[in-house]
């Protein structure tokens, strides 16, 4: 079972990397966790999401911020844009709600266009920069590392030349190339423990 757990692990870390390509415990936050719920589920004000994603991203930079809630933090700002497109598209995208985004039914042109308001202001209240710091402060943490990369291909999704743009600004700015090589090195390692998984599981079945 641990076996199967590991190997599990390891697709999704190649899926999320392999996506982002494609795609080019503080005290504080557990009083906010009643606030967020209702800011997603009363309020679709953007006003009030520009305050909601202006917080969190000063909690994703707190280097007291503990791992755990980080993942939580960086769920939340995913679920901003995921229920964006739930809002446009209805019942035929629930269903995708427990998916990565890349994973879901793709969306018209236009629907594509409406949640790049969300996208934007994520953009411009730095969120793309806090990805940069975690996967710098955090490169070790696979779990961590995989929610960082499913947040960034959430902000890429439909192609969001303005995020684009950071990125390309953010990568350009890694002189050493510390990021794309923690990246490859992760699809060296989850391509190495998959190999190694079908190798025994060919050896047991022949």
């Amino acid at each position: 079972l641990r076996e199967e757990k590991k190997t599990r692990e390891a697709l999704k870390m190649r899926e999320a990397v392999v996506a982002l390509g494609v795609y080019f415990k503080s005290d504080s936050l557990y009083k906010w966790k009643a606030k967020l719920q209702n800011t997603l589920d009363m309020s679709r004000a953007m006003e009030k999401r520009k305050g909601l994603i202006e917080r969190l991203v000063q909690l994703l930079k707190k280097r007291s911020t503990h791992g755990k809630d980080i993942r939580f933090i960086i769920r939340v700002l995913r679920r901003v844009v995921e229920l964006d497109i739930i809002a446009i598209e209805g019942e035929k995208q629930k269903e995708s709600m427990n998916k990565p985004i890349y994973l879901w039914k793709p969306l018209s042109s236009e629907n594509y266009q409406s949640i790049r308001g969300i996208q934007n202001i994520m953009n411009e209240k730095n969120v793309v920069e806090a990805i940069f710091d975690l996967l710098y402060r955090h490169s070790g943490n696979l779990k961590l590392t995989r929610e960082v990369l499913t947040l960034g291909i959430t902000l890429l999704y439909g192609g969001n030349k303005a995020v684009q743009d950071s990125f390309y600004t953010f990568f350009k700015a890694d002189y050493e190339n510390t990021i794309l090589e923690d990246l490859t090195d992760i699809l060296e390692d989850t391509t190495d423990e998959l190999l190694s998984r079908e190798e025994r599981r060919l050896k047991r079945n022949y």
